[in-house]
């Protein structure tokens, strides 16, 4: 009896009508998670990146293990990282958003940061959730409260490289081993290793992780 992924590959080598549709329903959901990783505010090459992972699948499809599901996700997830670097290397090259790296914000950046109104910060400043301290005779607020209000937002990542969130997606939101990452990735096991170590101590030094790897 034909499996499930082999009959996407051969529905979608067909051209049958739905298989694209199928084919995105099932693995676009992912893809997206990893250019999120990528490019967190989703602005600027986010969806030329999206787009151009799913066309390049699709169009290697042929060549896709298709012996389990697990087998044909890999090789979408393959593609993606291949496709990143033939065609979108600008994006794996950007580094950590200098924003943040700073220690404290102005009034007007907590409200565009968090969004928030003017009796929201208020309430959050009243509650201790964010400190203010006063200096240059100007009321700031501490950059580590703002980033623990950011935890479950995308632009919490933005104190690590584009390349260690890449790996980081890889490993702990896809569920990628490291040995298949390096290879994906065309760096070594160890180097794999060492650059997700850091990036998680980058993370747990701006507050967005309470402990790093064991």
């Amino acid at each position: 009896m034909i499996s499930q992924p082999a009959r996407l590959v051969s529905d979608l080598l067909a051209a049958n009508a739905g298989s694209v549709n199928a084919f995105m329903k099932r693995f676009g959901p992912e893809v997206v998670d990893y250019a999120t990783a990528l490019i967190p505010a989703r602005d600027g090459a986010f969806e030329p990146l999206v787009e151009d992972i799913l066309v390049d699948a699709l169009a290697q499809i042929r060549a896709a293990e298709t012996g389990s599901d697990e087998a044909l996700r890999r090789f979408v997830l393959e593609c993606a990282c291949r496709t990143l670097r033939a065609r979108h290397k600008e994006v794996l090259a950007q580094g950590p958003d200098p924003r943040s790296l700073k220690t404290s914000y102005r009034h007007g950046e907590v409200l565009s940061e968090l969004n928030m109104s003017e009796a929201q910060l208020a309430a959050a400043v009243s509650e201790g959730v964010i400190r203010a301290f006063r200096e240059d005779d100007t009321t700031k607020f501490r950059a580590e409260d703002l980033r623990a209000l950011m935890k479950r937002q995308s632009g919490s990542l933005a104190c690590i490289s584009a390349a260690e969130r890449e790996l980081l997606c890889l490993q702990f939101r896809l569920g990628i081993e490291p040995e298949v990452i390096a290879r994906w990735t065309g760096l070594s096991p160890a180097e794999v290793e060492d650059r997700t170590e850091g990036a998680c101590r980058a993370l747990v030094r701006a507050g967005v992780l309470s402990e790093s790897l064991g």
